[in-house]
C-alpha cells in the first residue's frame, strides 16, 4: 500500500468518481450486491451534473454481512454509526457512511421487498466507470426512481431534468413497454408522459446543460 493510501484503495487525493469506485470494488470484495443510483446513475445515462455525494442501494444478505461492512468502513477510517445501519437494516432504510480520509459521503440504501424494488434490483448492469465499472440501476429504472421520489417530494424540477436527459441520451434504446408498465403501477404515467413531450423534440446537442442555457451544479434531492 502507497503512503497516503487508506486499506480498500480509499486515498485524501480521490475525486468522487475515484471514491465511488472504491466503494464499488469493497462491496464486491464482501460479496454484497450493490448498484449506483441517484445523480450518479443519471449522469451515466443522461446528463451529467454535479453532486456530492454517492447512493448506493444495497442488498446484505443478512445482519452479518452488513456488520462486516460496517466494520471494514470503519477500519478505512469512515464515521458509519453501527446502531443506524441495524436500524436501516430492520427498517430497509438508508444510513450514511462519511470518510474522514476524503470527507465523502456515501448514502446506502438498503433494498426494499416490493416488486418494483426487486425487479429493478434484477435489471442492474455492470456499466463502464471512469477508469473502471460499476453495478448500475438500468436507465428505466433511474427514470422511474427519479419520477417517483419527485412525486414524493410533491414535484421536483430537477429530477425531472435528471429524466428528460435520461431521455434524450437513451432514445430508442430504452424499453418503453417497460416504462409505461411500471410508470402505471406507481402511479406516475402523467410525469412520465410530461417529460417525454419536453424531451420528445430534443436531441444530446440541444439538452438542458449544453452551451446557452444555465446547468445545474446542486446535489440530488
Amino acid at each position: 500500500m502507497s503512503a497516503g493510501e487508506t486499506p480498500g484503495g480509499f486515498r485524501p487525493d480521490q475525486t468522487l468518481d475515484e471514491f465511488l469506485l472504491s466503494a464499488g470494488e469493497l462491496l464486491d470484495s464482501l460479496q454484497i450486491p450493490y448498484m449506483v443510483t441517484g445523480s450518479f446513475a443519471s449522469s451515466v445515462h443522461g446528463e451529467p451534473r454535479m453532486t456530492l455525494d454517492a447512493d448506493l442501494v444495497i442488498d446484505p444478505p443478512n445482519r452479518g454481512a452488513l456488520a462486516r461492512l460496517v466494520g471494514a468502513l470503519q477500519r478505512q477510517d469512515f464515521y458509519v454509526s453501527p446502531e443506524a445501519a441495524a436500524e436501516a437494516f430492520k427498517n430497509r432504510r438508508m444510513f450514511n457512511a462519511i470518510s474522514n480520509v476524503t470527507q465523502y459521503k456515501l448514502d446506502l440504501i438498503l433494498t426494499k421487498d416490493n416488486p418494483f424494488d426487486r425487479e429493478r434490483f434484477a435489471r442492474r448492469t455492470r456499466t463502464p466507470f471512469s477508469t473502471g465499472s460499476l453495478w448500475v440501476t438500468s436507465p428505466e429504472d433511474i427514470v422511474l426512481g427519479k419520477l417517483l421520489w419527485g412525486r414524493q417530494m410533491g414535484g421536483s424540477e430537477r429530477q425531472e431534468r435528471d429524466v428528460a436527459g435520461v431521455l434524450i441520451e437513451q432514445g430508442a434504446a430504452l424499453d418503453d413497454a417497460y416504462l409505461d408498465r411500471w410508470a402505471d403501477e406507481l402511479g406516475v404515467r402523467a410525469d412520465l408522459d410530461r417529460v417525454r413531450a419536453v424531451a420528445a423534440p430534443l436531441t444530446p446537442e440541444d439538452a438542458p446543460g449544453e452551451a446557452g442555457e444555465a446547468g445545474d451544479s446542486s446535489p440530488r434531492a
